[in-house]
């Protein structure tokens, strides 16, 4: 949290990025960059590449060989929870890659409308430069899940050639915020704002109460 004077912006800043080391800042050559596995087939290989990046150092290149390529990890979520899974992806040799998601409660996929049984990837379309892909999902509902937490398992599956991910992130929706028990003054306007690797954008300005304010 920093505080800063009145004239000047002041922030409380939130990490909501459940994808631990989506920059893959973390690690090196064909080892499993942290908090990351690896289930490949075949000749298929993720590897950590330093020479075509979105962002900083690294980035994750996904060759399917002549198998597949998948990268991915666990995050813990709510039932019914809305949540957005993203990331810069880049086609290197006709490459054809796909978000997986996985409710390792129920054992279903998401295949970009609903929960199957079958395997299922959502598709990412690729060009020659980095282009942000994302994908919105709901999780099945407590009465499915019989728990009040859900392990999703999040991925990238390369089926064919080559491509490259960078800076990924998965986020839960946000329709609410409060901050309660506040000394702002009516001079202030409190905003709330995104902050992802290329900008910072306004998403809101929040309408000041007595003793709280609201969005």
């Amino acid at each position: 949290i920093i505080w800063g004077s009145i004239a000047a912006d002041s922030y409380v800043r939130k990490e909501i990025n459940a994808l631990r080391n989506g920059n893959f800042e973390s690690g090196t050559g064909g080892a499993a960059p942290d908090h990351w596995a690896f289930n490949n087939t075949g000749t298929g290989a993720c590897t950590i590449t330093t020479s075509t990046v979105h962002a900083g150092s690294n980035s994750l290149r996904l060759d399917a060989g002549s198998g597949q390529a998948f990268l991915y990890q666990t995050i813990l979520a709510a039932p019914g929870e809305y949540r957005r899974v993203a990331a810069f992806a880049r086609d290197s040799t006709t490459g054809v890659l796909g978000f997986v998601i996985q409710n390792l409660k129920t054992g279903k996929y998401w295949d970009g409308s609903t929960w199957v049984s079958s395997f299922s990837v959502v598709s990412i379309p690729l060009t020659g430069s980095y282009v942000e892909n994302s994908e919105e999902y709901q999780v099945e509902d407590e009465l499915t899940c019989m728990s009040s937490e859900v392990t999703i398992r999040v991925g990238f599956y390369c089926s064919s050639g080559v491509a490259l991910i960078d800076n990924a992130w998965d986020v839960p929706g946000v329709n609410f915020v409060g901050v309660f028990g506040h000394n702002l003054g009516p001079v202030v306007v409190p905003t709330i704002k995104s902050v992802d690797y290329a900008a910072t954008t306004t998403r809101d300005t929040m309408i000041l109460r007595r003793g709280a304010f609201k969005s």
